[in-house]
C-alpha cells in the first residue's frame, strides 16, 4: 500500500511528547489522575447533599420506598428533627420513640446497624442528660453503607436525570 499524499491545506499532526499524560481512551489532559478524581468528587452531589435538600430528599425517599429500604431515610429525618430539640424531657421522649420505631429488634422500621451502636444509644437513653448527637454514629453508618448504595442507584434513575437538568443536583 502506498503512503497517503499530503494535501496542500492539511497540517502535519503534532508529535506526542513524553511530558503530556496520554491515554488511548481519552484526550491528553494536563491534570494527573488524582487531580481528575478530586475534581469529579467535588462536582458530584453527595448522599448528605441529597438528604439535606427537602425537594431532592422527597424523590430520593421514593427510590428508597421502591427498593424497600425507606426506613433508613426516615431514620435520617428523625435524627435531624431530634438534633433540634432543646428541651431535655422532650428530647428523652423523642429518643424513646426513635428507639422503639427504628432500633429495637423486629421494630416496625428497624434499621440495619450493629448491636454495639444500638447498645450505646440505649445506655445513653438511661442517663439523665441525652446528647443531641446520640444518634450520629448510627446515622453516619447508614450514610456510609445503605444510603450510599441506594444513592449510587438513584444517580442512574430518570428522576435524578430530571433533577440534574433542573440544576437541583450535580
Amino acid at each position: 500500500m502506498l503512503p497517503k499524499k499530503k494535501q496542500p491545506n492539511e497540517q502535519a499532526p503534532e508529535p506526542v511528547t513524553e511530558s503530556k499524560p496520554f491515554s488511548c481512551f481519552s484526550a491528553p489532559s494536563e491534570k494527573t489522575p488524582s487531580e481528575r478524581k478530586k475534581t469529579l468528587r467535588s462536582e458530584m452531589s453527595t448522599v448528605r447533599d441529597i438528604l439535606s435538600n427537602s425537594e431532592v430528599r422527597r424523590i430520593f425517599k421514593l427510590q428508597a420506598t421502591r427498593e424497600y429500604c425507606v426506613e433508613n431515610v426516615l431514620f435520617w429525618e428523625a435524627n435531624e428533627k431530634f438534633k433540634k430539640i432543646k428541651d431535655e424531657q422532650e428530647r428523652k421522649m423523642e429518643l424513646e420513640k426513635i428507639i422503639n420505631l427504628f432500633l429495637m429488634p423486629n421494630s416496625t422500621l428497624e434499621v440495619n446497624t450493629t448491636k454495639q451502636m444500638i447498645q450505646r444509644v440505649l445506655e445513653e437513653a438511661k442517663s439523665d442528660v441525652v446528647s443531641e448527637l446520640v444518634l450520629e454514629e448510627i446515622t453516619n453508618d447508614l450514610e456510609g453503607s445503605v444510603l450510599s448504595d441506594l444513592y449510587g442507584r438513584f444517580r442512574d434513575s430518570e428522576e435524578f436525570k430530571v433533577l440534574k437538568r433542573k440544576g437541583k443536583v450535580v
